[in-house]
């Protein structure tokens, strides 16, 4: 059928009445035309109403339902005066069997009106704003289309062939001021994630055509709709609906000898490598248009983890006092952390490219003395492969000595050993050592290193009955253990014995460490604690009172 239209004018006021027909809607432009000779009775008989200075500007009613294929399309808006109107988007879509469909607005399902019939056809135009909408689709059998249509031209719109997915962007003075959100209906899939502006919205190579669509404006700054992670789904997996000019982070090392570097982005190497030059401090951000935050924190050398995260360009590390970073974390936040993994790994000393870590978790090593000298960082799709093997992202070494003694401490706390009498409690440990009962703290720790294969008076104290007999024999023995005074240069690792001092500064409590000093805390087992039990304790790093760490040789 052919188009229409009728326009009705009185003083000032027109009222412009555009309509293409499609088959039986006979009946729906006679009811408009309708309301448009209502609506002039109205003026007519209110001579207020059809004095332009009654209202301080001009007033024009506009109701359109048409093809896209004409000039004047699809605009129902009502201006008063110079009241400024919120942009809103227009879509319709052509269907299987049926044809093109009446238009849609922001946020609205453009659909077919029985499901499991494929959408074939789009066209968008935005109405009250500047600027353009352009858009393309991945038509079924055919691949994405090579140019973009603008403002009402059809996309798509291939006989028998459904589309699988589009694509959505604002143009001119519109994309400075407002994201466009779009995602899609498929067969098999249901409601996919938003995607935004100009990323990928449906699913390619899964035979799943799109049935319905949704198309909103946000302003800049405002929220997303909804999540992005799942816009677009390919054989391999999900990809995050953000455009390839927000999947970008930057970084960069301050390295010894050499200063700050340059940024470098997705990827790149940041440090040095075959030149021994440790890396001091780094800096994360994120580039181009991302949106979110990232998170990383550091491991330096003689000092441990950092207690806070740095983030968004902030400096993790030090500079000017020689300490080399050892291993990292890294993690975003926000909007950025729903849509991406973040993957990264160091080059260390003497060990090389180490594999990927994730999302927070450690790359790099502790306990080894291996510094840092370059790092990699990508961003992934959410879910998506890892860039590469993550076997050995982080190393963390303790002695196997001190492994063992932990372990037999932690079974003991686990089996419940000395609850009951204050005195009688702990008869299993501090018999071993002497025939009356004493305070066993010290007996405890003893007794664990018996079991994990010490010998007292000769790899041990001989009387391990009083906390100085540790300090004063592992002084004396270097080849065996390091007694580190607590001073929090030294980080408590697994299996050190752990030394309490009175306030005068003498030994005077036992306990061991049996989980290393990871994220500013560590754990002791501690014997002869709480009313006469073993006691398992987690405790801040540094600790109050502590005067000394022992640690043992491998």
């Amino acid at each position: 059928m052919g188009a229409s239209a009728a326009v009705i004018a009185f003083g000032s006021y027109t009222m412009v009445l555009d309509y293409e027909f499609e088959e039986n809607d006979m009946k729906r432009f006679t009811l408009l035309f309708t309301m448009a000779l209502a609506f002039a009775a109205c003026f007519a008989c209110c001579p207020a109403w059809a004095a332009p200075s009654a209202i301080d500007g001009s007033t024009t009613m506009t109701v359109a339902t048409t093809a896209a294929d004409t000039a004047a399309v699809a605009e129902s808006s009502i201006a008063v005066g110079t009241q400024a109107k919120k942009p809103r988007v227009l879509y319709r879509v052509q269907v299987s069997t049926q044809g093109w469909k009446a238009w849609a607005a922001n946020g609205k399902a453009a659909k077919a009106k029985k499901r499991g019939l494929s959408i074939q056809g789009i066209r968008l135009k935005v109405a009250g704003a500047k600027g353009a909408i352009r858009y393309k689709t991945l038509v079924q059998g055919r691949g994405w289309e090579k140019s973009w249509r603008t403002d009402g031209m059809p996309s798509g719109a291939s006989k028998n062939r459904a589309l699988e997915a589009v694509r959505i962007q604002l143009t001119g003075d519109l994309a400075g001021q407002y994201d466009v959100y779009y995602r899609v209906y498929t067969a098999k899939s249901g409601w996919m994630h938003w995607a935004r502006n100009g990323a990928k919205a449906g699913t390619v190579g899964l035979n799943r055509p799109v049935e319905r669509i949704e198309v909103k404006l946000v302003a800049k700054g405002q929220a997303a709709p909804g999540r992005l992670a799942k816009a677009f789904r390919n054989k391999h997996g999900f990809i995050a609906g953000v455009p390839n000019s927000e999947v970008a982070v930057k970084y960069r090392a301050h390295v010894q000898s050499v200063g700050w570097q340059n940024y470098k982005y997705d990827g790149a190497t940041a440090g040095t490598t075959g030149r021994g030059l440790q890396v001091e401090a780094l800096q994360f951000s994120l580039g181009g248009a991302a949106r979110g935050g990232i998170s990383y924190r550091s491991l330096v050398q003689d000092v441990g983890w950092e207690e806070d995260w740095s983030s968004n360009g902030q400096v993790s590390g030090t500079q000017g006092q020689s300490l080399p970073i050892e291993a990292v974390q890294i993690e975003l936040t926000g909007e950025a952390q729903e849509a991406f993994d973040v993957y990264y790994r160091v080059h260390a000393s003497d060990v090389g490219w180490m594999g990927w870590a994730s999302n927070g978790d450690k790359a790099g090593t502790s306990g080894y003395g291996h510094r840092v000298e370059s790092l990699q960082v990508r961003f992934v799709p959410k879910g998506g492969d890892a860039p590469g093997s993550t076997e050995d992202a982080y190393l963390y070494r303790s002695s196997e000595l001190g492994d063992r003694i932990a372990a037999i401490a932690v079974a003991e706390y686990e089996s419940g050993a000395a609850a009951g009498d204050f005195h009688k409690g702990g008869k299993k440990y501090w018999s071993r050592f002497r025939k009356n009962y004493e305070a066993w703290c010290s007996e405890f720790a003893g007794w664990c290193m018996v079991e994990a294969g010490l010998v007292p008076g000769d790899t041990m104290p001989a009387n391990p009955t009083y906390a100085n007999a540790y300090v004063k024999f592992y002084r004396a023995r270097p080849d065996l253990a390091t007694v580190h005074p607590n001073d929090g240069t030294y980080l408590p690792q697994r299996g050190d014995i752990v030394i309490y001092v009175n306030g005068k500064g003498e030994p005077s409590h036992t306990e061991i460490c049996v989980e290393s000093c990871e994220d500013g805390r560590y754990a002791d087992v501690s014997g002869n604690s709480g009313g006469g039990r073993v006691r398992y304790l987690e405790k801040p790093f540094p600790v109050g009172g502590v005067g000394y760490y022992i640690s043992f040789n491998d």
